[in-house]
């Protein structure tokens, strides 16, 4: 059965406003899928950002023009192949021994699970052509359809926390490292280096002043010597 596209609007409208948002359905249409020629592949690329698993589509509105001339034969089928064979829904419109015109209704359906659904088409056979072709899909989008992708889905699982490393305990005590740091800034070390450190400046301290003195020994008995054989 075909129904008028403003009455099918008005009820999706309505039928809409009264269901209740507190479900995971998110309900859209998908832009045109027939703009890029008269084949089209039933993808997110295509369908839009929900057009992947969780989708269900309840029915399609077509629209075209048909351009003959009235003696001429002309049968325009829109529809999409099914997975597995045959179709999901095909619309057929007969425009034999008719004048051309435009065309836009919608054809329903039960909601009906994206996964059967095969590539889409137009197929036309006989004299004339036809153009501004438009094929929107209208659908209902489960956002739970993967209960992880949000904690509020029915269904959710928490997710384990990552397991935590064994890490072996570590005494710094017994660190031969850390024992030998220790060693060598002992107090006692210290105090002891510059002890020795003392000594060696003492003793080179007396080394200096006995030079001094030999070297003042040796010039008061030049001196001595000098006064003597002057007289």
């Amino acid at each position: 059965m075909i129904v008028p596209l403003r009455l099918w609007v008005l009820w999706l409208l309505l039928f809409c406003s009264s269901s209740t948002y507190a479900n995971s359905y998110i309900y859209g249409y998908t832009p045109n899928v027939a703009t890029n020629g008269m084949t089209w592949g039933m993808n997110a690329s295509t369908l839009g950002v929900h057009g992947i698993g969780g989708m269900d589509v309840s029915s399609v509105i077509v629209g075209y023009k048909a351009i003959k001339n009235l003696e001429d034969d002309l049968v325009v089928k829109i529809g999409n192949s099914k997975v597995g064979g045959g179709t999901v829904w095909e619309d057929t419109e007969d425009w034999s021994q008719k004048y051309g015109g435009k065309i836009k209704k919608v054809v329903p359906m039960p909601y009906t699970p994206l996964a059967v659904f095969g590539d889409g088409y137009v197929k036309k056979t006989g004299q004339g052509t036809i153009e501004d072709v438009s094929v929107i899909y209208l659908y209902r989008f489960d956002s739970c359809f993967n209960p992880q992708s949000d904690p509020s889905c029915p269904g959710y699982v928490k997710p384990k926390p990552p397991p935590v490393p064994d890490i072996p305990d570590y005494d710094a005590t017994e660190d031969e490292a850390v024992r030998l740091a220790q060693e060598e800034t002992d107090k006692e070390l210290l105090d002891d280096e510059d002890t020795d450190k003392s000594e060696e400046e003492e003793e080179e301290g007396l080394e200096i002043e006995l030079l001094l003195a030999n070297v003042t020994n040796a010039l008061t008995i030049a001196n001595e010597v000098s006064q003597a054989a002057q007289l």
